[in-house]
């Protein structure tokens, strides 16, 4: 008759000291000294022998890393397998229903693994019944159970799958204002250990304060100084996520010295090239005008001056260009010169 007293096992036979203790995922282990007091089936003694045996009442998954996140792998190890792996089958779900199966798993087929309904290429068994998923996402997230038998037993187990995301830092004001309280957040979507605040290429600006949790950071009259691109990193044992930069930005009530230069002197620009446009205009259009007057000066002959005669070397020719007509001479006749008439009788 077996019984158990103040941490002994009394048989019929053996007396056996056991020290009970418990796994991880709350499965029971017991830890067996043998033997106190031993003798064979003869009653004869047997030599004193002393070992340890750790038998677990079940299987167990661990994740490796504790705390997987987005866009990295994780492998959901398999502990406390006893005898040899035949087959194992692993489930999305927390139920061993057929239409959960990922893979099925047999290291003497070929090739040992068979795709289930819920199959995703990035998923993959291996012998020791592990299964491994590359590029989380966070739709990975969620129970999986595992079911394995080998030459002695028939077993499954269940684990939680978590995918932490990068922490996102968010600000209370959306357009913050100079001299105004801004606080800013760093959102990681789960308890970590510890956060911390970075300020890229420089301090962090004086006279912030943290929240208990460092969750938050919080600007009292803020300044345009304390502008810049701040990180926060979640850590959690040997895991540590790091946010994407955020980029702080200041605004002023009024616009500053600078801003009105700026402004005056794009103004002054502007102006100065209209003030060179009108007057490369103006100096077109007076040169055309006087081009235009100039013209008709040119070919414009007097009135009252005589037009030019033409004349040509041409014997016997008279020209059209108002020559003028001279008379024609048949004879020349001897005019008497006496003014008294002949007298006939």
């Amino acid at each position: 008759m077996d019984f158990f007293q103040n941490n002994f096992i009394f048989t019929n036979k053996l007396v056996y000291a056991f020290q009970p203790s418990w796994s991880s995922s709350g499965h029971h282990i017991l830890r067996a000294r043998l033997p106190l007091n031993t003798s064979n089936d003869a009653g004869h003694p047997v030599s004193s022998l002393s070992l340890w045996m750790d038998s677990a009442c079940g299987i167990d998954i661990q994740l490796v890393p504790q705390y997987p996140v987005v866009s990295k792998s994780v492998t959901l190890k398999l502990t406390g397998i006893n005898g040899t792996i035949q087959k194992f089958e692993w489930y999305k779900a927390p139920v061993t229903d057929p239409s959960y199966i990922i893979l099925s798993y047999i290291p003497s087929a070929n090739p040992p693994q068979t795709q289930g309904p819920q199959y995703f290429s990035r998923a993959s068994g291996s012998p020791d019944g592990s299964l491994q998923i590359s590029d989380l996402l966070t739709t990975d997230q969620g129970d999986y159970t595992v079911t394995t038998q080998t030459d002695t037993a028939s077993q499954q187990t269940r684990v939680n799958l978590p995918v932490y995301g990068k922490p996102v830092i968010t600000v209370s004001v959306s357009r913050p204002l100079e001299n105004e309280t801004v606080t800013l957040t760093c959102n990681t979507g789960r308890e970590v250990e510890r956060i911390l605040w970075s300020r890229v290429a420089s301090r962090l600006p004086s006279g912030i304060t943290f929240s208990t949790d460092n969750i938050n950071v919080t600007f009292t009259n803020i300044k345009r100084s304390d502008s810049g691109r701040y990180q926060c990193e979640a850590q959690d044992g040997n895991t540590r996520s790091i946010s994407d930069t955020y980029t702080l930005e200041i605004y002023s009530v009024y616009p500053p010295l600078e801003s009105f230069a700026g402004i005056l002197a794009v103004i002054a620009g502007i102006t100065l090239l209209g003030i060179a446009f009108l007057i490369c205009v103006a100096f077109l259009l007076y040169k055309k005008c006087i081009q235009r007057n100039i013209q008709p000066l040119r070919g414009q002959v007097n009135s009252n001056d005589e037009p030019q005669r033409v004349y040509y070397n041409v014997p016997g020719v008279t020209t059209e260009h108002n020559a003028m007509k001279e008379p024609t001479y048949t004879g020349l006749q001897y005019h008497t010169q006496d003014t008294y008439s002949e007298l006939k009788s």
